[in-house]
């Protein structure tokens, strides 16, 4: 009897395809790297990245060498103004646009047989933020944070629901990955972000509550008393901020966040209500993709890990995994016995539903070829759908050559 096989995918940015070639790249990602699916990029936020193989004199007008310094969030794609309404438009990437690399791509995959994901960041824009704070989450004090589209305003679940219609209409992907439907945290890593205060964690959640109007009227409807919640909030953030909790040992301190939601029933409420935003917001998501036959596929959060603290983020694994078509565990840790614990954990709580598995083949969690195998055999074992590595144009040729040994083990596996 044939052990199981998953599907073995390359996270992929648009530009590494422009400035490489479609068509070649693609083929090398099926040849000589035993991939099945591409999870390409069309929605991306701002960033300075580091691509070790790119040649000097690159096509894109700001990625000349080895550094692409994108500043600010962009699609790949030219939007369909009319799905969007009120809600605004998604900034565009011109030289991505103008190549007319997604669409390039897609015919390219069906040619060679390979699946054909689209990956997708969805509230996580400072560009957009920027332009339309009021559509941002923010914090008790009244700071907003501009990098975080607040998922309970209705215009930002407009702007959510067009992107995917969008990509879903214009593409017609296999399926569509959702990166980022969730909230945000306080910590970010801003440019030259400075914070000099030692904040534990529960300090950092309780700055990441928000007290936006769409979010205040939200909670109230959903039972939360607001008032009372922000006394307490402000109340507890005078005394753990001073405190610098974050000084003390993490066996000290990991059960003061469940401490917290005992005694503080409007916390717990609050976090509740965000669960409960982001898990409908996936809901109509996957309603919008499943009218054009597309697939759904959500991460099981992005800055939280492991999956444990995903709640942090909004998103309830249970729920999430019933409003979407598969969970995708983000298990990026050094250790594999780490690796098999997060997905275990994800398994214990999605009860059955399919869900696949994010693997970083870069530094500093994959330690070395072996490393790189003995986690995705672990993926395959505990019955991933998919494993798919993080990220094609940010590793070096070595580590590329990693993926392969991973993915010829889960093939020789079976």
């Amino acid at each position: 009897m044939s052990k199981h096989v998953p599907d073995r995918g390359l996270f992929v940015y648009p530009w590494d395809l422009l400035g490489e070639g479609v068509a070649p790249t693609l083929s090398a990602l099926k040849n000589d790297t035993l991939c099945s699916v591409v999870g390409l990029n069309c929605s991306y936020h701002s960033g300075r990245f580091f691509h070790p193989r790119h040649p000097e004199g690159g096509t894109l007008p700001y990625f000349r060498g080895r550094l692409n310094h994108r500043l600010g969030g962009a699609v790949s794609f030219r939007p369909m103004a009319e799905l969007y309404g009120d809600a605004p438009l998604p900034p565009v990437e011109e030289p991505l646009v103008e190549a007319g690399v997604l669409a390039e791509a897609r015919d390219a995959c069906r040619e060679l047989g390979l699946g054909f994901n689209l990956w997708t960041v969805v509230l996580h824009n400072s560009t957009l933020g920027g332009a339309h704070p009021e559509l941002c989450e923010q914090n008790v004090f009244g700071d907003v944070y501009r990098f975080a589209l607040n998922p309970a305003h209705p215009s930002v679940r407009h702007y959510a629901r067009a992107l995917v219609e969008d990509i879903c209409r214009q593409f017609q992907p296999d399926t569509i990955m959702l990166e980022s439907p969730t909230y945000l945290g306080f910590v970010h890593g801003d440019h030259h972000e400075l914070i000099l205060a030692n904040l534990d964690e529960l300090t950092q959640l309780l700055l990441s509550l928000g007290f936006s109007e769409a979010s205040r009227r939200g909670a109230e409807q959903h039972g939360c008393k607001v008032e009372v919640l922000e006394h307490e909030v402000r109340d507890l953030l005078a005394v753990l901020i001073e405190d610098e909790r974050g000084a003390l040992s993490h066996e000290f301190r990991y059960g003061e966040p469940v401490s917290l939601l005992l005694d503080y029933p409007e916390v717990y409420s609050y976090l509740r209500y965000r669960l409960d935003v982001v898990t409908s917001l996936l809901a109509e998501l996957r309603e919008v993709a499943a009218g054009y036959g597309v697939k759904v596929g959500v991460t099981s959060s992005i800055f939280t890990r492991p999956a444990s603290r995903a709640w942090m983020e909004g998103t309830s694994l249970r729920a999430a995994s019933q409003a979407v078509d598969a969970l995708l565990s983000v298990s990026y840790f050094p250790d594999p016995a780490a690796v098999r614990g997060d997905i275990r954990w994800v398994k214990t709580l999605i009860e059955g539903r399919p869900f696949d598995v994010a693997l970083d083949a870069g530094h500093p969690d994959a330690l070395s070829e072996e490393n790189l195998v003995a986690k995705a055999r672990i993926a395959a074992a505990e019955g991933a759908g998919a494993v798919f590595y993080y990220n094609y144009g940010l590793l070096t040729r070595r580590r590329l050559g990693w993926v392969e040994s991973a993915n010829r083990a889960l093939l020789e596996g079976a």
